[in-house]
């Protein structure tokens, strides 16, 4: 599965968010731009989570893993709090595989789309980075 992302300013929150993500049956995370270092770490947490989906069934949901990676740990719902948007969200992005789902959610007036808000890479976070998703390889 190929998936695509985007980076959005939020422009409403809402639980409605929440139900709509829910009844996606094609990938659609939301991910606050503050958990993330760079775009580099998002682009693998990506591939770690599309091989694991492929791999390994005791987790469902690839939202979850990327959240999992990109968190640094194996508890789905710490991932959510550390990643997921919140109330306090400004800035995020939106990894998808359906274009329809993200149109949605900019024509309801949820996301604004916007440019690059993270830095591409950081070379000076690569070995913490890549530890920490490495770690949770062996946890999850």
């Amino acid at each position: 599965m190929l998936y695509d992302l985007q980076y959005f300013i939020l422009t409403k929150y809402d639980t409605q968010i929440f139900d709509y993500l829910k009844t996606r049956k094609d990938f659609l995370q939301l991910i606050d731009c503050n958990a993330i270092m760079s775009e580099l770490q998002l682009k693998e947490a990506i591939r770690k989570t599309e091989r694991y989906i492929q791999h390994n069934g005791k987790i469902h949901f690839p939202g979850n893993v990327l959240l999992m990676y990109l968190s640094n740990t194996n508890q789905i719902n710490v991932a959510i709090k550390r990643c997921g948007i919140n109330s306090k969200t400004h800035h995020g992005v939106v990894v998808f595989s359906n274009t329809a789902d993200v149109d949605f959610l900019v024509s309801e007036g949820f996301l604004k789309l916007t440019g690059r808000l993270i830095p591409y890479d950081l070379p000076e976070k690569d070995f913490e980075v890549f530890s920490n998703m490495a770690k949770v390889d062996t946890t999850i």
